[in-house]
């Protein structure tokens, strides 16, 4: 007896393939969250309410920054911007805001 394509079970490498796209995927959705609130925002509290209207959470732990974000799923993870790629431009983005801060002072 033989097993149709359809019902054999997935090999191990095509499981983790599958796994990963998910979590890619994922990646994806909180990164384009994150870059479209540096895109439009103005100031940090701008930032945090558009992260909050989005369903994420902005955080600080230490000198990392982060999100904790609830996926449309349902899921709940939080992501470090490093691990996301984007900490250079979010500190690039907090450099521009300090210096709107100091010219606004002048």
């Amino acid at each position: 007896m033989t097993l149709d394509q359809e019902d054999k079970p997935a090999s191990r490498k095509a499981s983790e393939l599958k796994r990963q796209s998910k979590k890619l995927d994922r990646h994806n959705y909180v990164r384009s969250i994150l870059t479209t609130a540096m895109a439009t925002t103005h100031s940090l509290d701008e930032f945090i309410a558009h992260l909050a209207r989005q369903g994420a959470t902005y955080y600080t732990r230490g000198k990392h920054h982060g999100v904790e974000v609830r996926h449309p799923c349902g899921r709940v993870e939080k992501y470090r911007f490093a691990t996301l790629g984007i900490a250079e431009e979010f500190e690039a983005y907090q450099n521009g805001l300090n210096r709107l801060r100091e010219a606004d002072r002048a």
